[in-house]
């Protein structure tokens, strides 16, 4: 994340406070060292080495593709392939979703037996756990109610996990994976595919999207690797394509009938649109002072403190003072 995206990530934040999930486990790759003190006081931990990261603006991206977006696919193709490099599994996200529950419960473990349950107790569905551990090549989630009760502990038939962009245009086909949320079990497949993604940066300069050098690399990595991803459904990992084209689920959502477990408001021209969208759809977090505030590019450790201070998370239309970790 840089300097112009600092406000999407502090509203990734509150969501998780608010849902109740740890921050502590996750790492934030920034784009300069004035940020970094924000982040690791909002729970994260965050990097940054100035010798190693090469230069991107603080600013905000002023639409999709443009010179800002496409360089901070620099940090979205390194940054995967150096934590898959020394053996952790890797879930990647942009900064423009909101967590509901902990996706890492759906993730983590394809090892458990049917009817088991693992140490919180949650029972494994028989099904959808024969549907996991299926020989297909690529297969969808089941998208019922009882998927949110599936968890994995130790993976034999998938190395991937990745999210359906929505998009059904030909340069996705034909997986329409989406580059901004994926998790990836640590092995020599998924370090492979992560490497041909990060080698490809200069054709990427030249397609303008990581999205479809991401699409690219995993019909490659299916032959050449024997890579085995798994794709998530649009009802337990909705994205954007949902906000603009599917108005029932998004009021669902509002008012619980939905439960996904995260959203992805991807779709979008830039992050104006972002903001707004997520405003309209009562996922926006920050009051107005903070969002002020952090729209700005530096901040000063003063005004990082008056932040934390101000920073609230609204649940139904109500809102609550919360103060995340102090500097």
């Amino acid at each position: 994340v840089n300097s112009g995206e600092i406000d999407l990530f502090a509203n990734f934040a509150c969501s998780c406070r608010e849902s109740g999930v740890a921050m502590t486990n996750m790492l934030v790759f920034c784009g300069s060292a004035d940020i970094v003190p924000l982040v690791e006081a909002m729970g994260a931990l965050a990097i940054y080495h100035e010798p190693s990261f090469a230069y991107v603006s603080k600013m905000a991206n002023y639409e999709y593709l443009d010179n800002v977006f496409v360089d901070m696919m620099w940090f979205k193709s390194f940054s995967v392939w150096l934590l898959l490099k020394l053996g952790y599994n890797t879930l990647f996200q942009d900064v423009d979703l909101v967590w509901f529950k902990n996706p890492l419960d759906l993730f983590l473990n394809v090892g458990v037996q049917p009817g088991q349950s693992n140490q919180k107790n949650m029972l494994i569905d028989e099904r959808l756990l024969a549907q996991i551990q299926s020989n297909d090549d690529v297969a969808y989630l089941d998208e019922g109610e009882s998927t949110s009760r599936l968890r994995f502990t130790h993976p034999k038939e998938v190395d991937a996990f990745l999210s359906d962009d929505g998009q059904r245009s030909l340069r996705y086909t034909p997986f329409y994976a989406n580059s901004g949320f994926y998790f990836l079990f640590a092995n020599n497949r998924t370090e492979y595919f992560a490497w041909t993604i990060m080698t490809s940066f200069a054709l990427l300069h030249i397609t303008g999207s990581h999205q479809n050098i991401f699409t690219i690399r995993l019909i490659e990595g299916l032959d050449l690797s024997q890579l085995r991803p798994k794709l998530l459904t649009l009802r337990q990992f909705p994205s954007g394509v949902k906000y603009n084209h599917d108005k029932p689920f998004m009021r669902g959502i509002l008012d619980r009938h939905e439960e996904p477990y995260l959203f992805h408001m991807c779709w979008t021209r830039n992050k104006t649109g972002k903001l707004e969208n997520f405003r309209l759809s009562h996922m926006w977090y920050l009051n107005d002072y903070a969002t002020e505030q952090l729209e700005s590019f530096y901040l000063g450790e003063e005004q990082h403190r008056s932040i934390l201070k101000e920073v609230v998370y609204s649940g139904g239309g109500s809102s609550n003072s919360i103060t995340l970790q102090q500097m």
